[in-house]
C-alpha cells in the first residue's frame, strides 16, 4: 500500500505504525505525496494527525468540540476543528498574536518541532513549551 502511494521507504516504519494505531488512514496517504515529492502539510493537517495521536494515546482527551477559540475558526475544516480544539485545550497548539490558527498555512520546521515537543511532553507528564 505504501509503495502505491509513493511513500518513501525511509518513512514506511513510521507510517505503518500510524496506520496500525489509527493515527492516519489509508485515505490520508494520498495527501502526503505529489508524485514522488512530499507535499507540505498545512497547520490543520498536522493538527489532525497530532490530535488523533493525543486522543488515542490518552483517552482522557476527547476530540468532540465543534468549535475552537480561534478568530479564524470558520476557516478550519469542520472535521478537523475537534482536533484543533483538543490540542489547544491541552496546550499543544496556540494561535498567533491575533488569535488566529491559520489552518491553511503550511507548517514550518520550527512550528513542527514545537507542536511535536508539546505533544511528547504532554504524553510524558512534562510541562509544555508553547510560547
Amino acid at each position: 500500500i505504501l509503495s502505491t502511494y509513493k511513500i518513501p521507504s525511509w518513512a514506511h516504519t513510521a507510517i505503518s505504525m500510524c496506520l496500525d494505531k489509527g493515527i492516519v488512514s489509508i485515505n490520508d496517504l494520498g495527501t502526503f505525496m505529489n508524485g514522488s515529492s512530499a507535499k507540505a502539510a498545512t497547520r490543520e493537517q498536522a493538527a489532525e494527525i497530532l490530535g488523533r495521536a493525543l486522543t488515542i494515546a490518552d483517552p482522557s482527551y476527547t476530540a468532540n468540540a465543534t468549535t475552537t477559540k480561534f478568530v479564524d475558526n470558520a476557516s478550519i475544516s469542520s472535521n478537523i476543528r475537534p482536533y484543533v480544539a483538543v490540542l489547544n485545550q491541552a496546550g499543544i497548539v496556540n494561535g498567533d498574536d491575533t488569535n488566529r490558527f491559520n489552518p491553511k498555512n503550511t507548517l514550518n520546521r520550527t512550528e513542527t518541532a514545537v507542536m511535536v515537543t508539546n505533544l511528547y511532553e504532554k504524553l510524558n507528564g512534562s510541562s509544555s513549551v508553547v510560547p
